[in-house]
């Protein structure tokens, strides 16, 4: 079910560890999460740099650095502005 992939993609980008056993072995880790043999496939057939990208970008943000893109320059510029 969808909802098993998504909370197995959840653990995923929270969980070191259980990422470092899915770049080993993901469709063993995909089964663990009750997919089907066919969620498996599939998702074992995702790009581990895609995860890690992604992992890394949601760590950033749940750790609250976020790293100044051009929306957060433009954030300060108007706050500086119409403060």
């Amino acid at each position: 079910m969808q909802a098993d992939v998504e909370r197995l993609l959840a653990q995923l980008f929270v969980d070191r560890q259980l990422r470092e056993r899915f770049r080993s072995n993901p469709r063993q880790v995909a089964g663990e999460f009750s997919l089907s043999a066919e969620e498996c496939e599939a998702v074992a057939k995702m790009p581990i740099q895609d995860l890690l990208v992604a992992s890394q970008s949601y760590e950033r943000k749940r750790s609250g650095k976020h790293a100044p893109g051009k929306i957060a320059k433009f954030r300060r510029w108007a706050r500086n502005i119409f403060s």
